[in-house]
Parts: structure tokens; C-alpha cells; sequence
């Protein structure tokens, strides 16, 4: 039976493309921390909590408005995935799995932003090559990844993280087959039971 993992990669993203990351990254933390904003006033003002597709969409024409073309810069899906990860903390707080969400600044530990199949990245590894890429969109170039071991199928998506001590990696969430028990050296083995007799 297959099971879902995480394979991760260090990446080492060149200089142009730390600098679009951490536009990524920020557009990722202001996509999240408008969604509190909006659970908040809901409840500040005693409306009906909006859910993932109202703010969605409300986002969406939210991006339109003139001071928030920069959002357009970087890749919509990210965003997207910022704003379901927000829903999902609010889930897991309400079934009493975790506390409320917090707001996230450029000062928190750790930066990420995810990509789903449907924003169309590629990562490619040649054979005993060193070096896996990763194309993203709206990043130029590949970013390269050192290869540590092969994926066992295509990833659903790739977590592009940024760590507190400045290294990137990148988390493919993949299906693989779960590993085969070891198998035994004998054909038979004997137990001691610590009895002299069996009668």
C-alpha cells in the first residue's frame, strides 16, 4: 500500500532568485495574514465566518485594486495555498489540535511558499548527476537542488522553504511504496525457553 512522504532537498537558489523568493515569500505571508484579518472582522462584527471560496475569491478582486499590483509579480498559486494552509490552522484550532493561527512577519524563523501540480513546476535530474532543477513559475531559471536520492514518483507538490539560518530546501510531497521487512538469514530459529524438559 502506497503512503504519502516528504523528500527534501537542500537548494541553493542563486542571488536573483533568493531576491524572487523573498518577494514570494512575502506576498505567501501578506496572503495569510489577510485571511486573519478577514476571520476577524467576521467575528468582530458578528457576521457569518467567511470560508476558503468566499476569500478566494474576495482576494482575488482584492489583487485588483491598484496599490496591489505587486501581487502580480509573483506566482498566484503559492497564495492560493497560503490562504488554504490559514483555513486548515483554523480547522485544526477549532477541533482543539492546535492554537489559533498567529500572524507571520519577514522576521519568523522560517519562510515558505508551495506549489501545486496545477501552477506547472518541473524538476528534472539527469542520471548520476550531482544536481536536481527546479523550474518554478515566475522565477527565473533553475533552481538547483543537491540530489541526495531519486523521487519514487511525481510529486504533488514542492514546499520551497527558506530556513532561520538562511539555507533554502525543497519538499516534494510524493507516494512510495512503504520499505519490505528485512528478510530472515534462516529458513528456521530456535527460541531458548529456559526449560530443561518439556515434560
Amino acid at each position: 500500500m502506497e503512503t504519502i512522504r516528504r523528500y527534501n532537498y537542500r537548494a541553493y537558489p542563486t542571488r536573483g532568485q533568493r531576491e524572487a523568493l523573498s518577494r514570494l515569500f512575502g506576498a505567501c505571508r501578506y496572503a495569510w495574514n489577510w485571511y486573519l484579518d478577514q476571520r476577524k472582522v467576521a467575528w468582530w462584527l458578528h457576521l457569518p465566518i467567511p470560508l476558503y471560496a468566499e476569500l478566494s475569491r474576495r482576494f482575488t478582486e482584492f489583487k485588483k485594486e491598484p496599490e496591489n499590483k505587486w501581487l502580480w509579480m509573483v506566482s498566484s498559486g503559492p497564495m492560493a495555498q497560503a490562504l488554504r494552509h490559514a483555513e486548515t490552522a483554523y480547522s485544526r484550532a477549532y477541533a482543539h489540535k492546535a492554537g489559533y493561527p498567529r500572524y507571520k512577519s519577514r522576521h519568523c524563523g522560517e519562510q515558505s511558499a508551495t506549489f501545486t501540480r496545477s501552477d506547472r513546476y518541473h524538476v528534472r535530474h539527469e542520471r548520476n548527476a550531482r544536481w536536481m532543477f527546479l523550474d518554478l513559475p515566475k522565477i527565473d531559471g533553475e533552481i538547483r537542488l543537491r540530489w541526495s536520492r531519486d523521487l519514487p514518483s511525481r510529486p504533488s507538490s514542492v514546499t520551497v522553504m527558506r530556513h532561520a539560518d538562511g539555507t533554502y530546501e525543497a519538499s516534494f510531497v510524493v507516494k512510495a511504496e512503504p520499505k519490505a521487512p528485512p528478510k530472515p538469514r534462516h529458513d528456521a530459529c530456535g527460541i531458548d525457553m529456559g526449560l530443561e524438559s518439556l515434560a
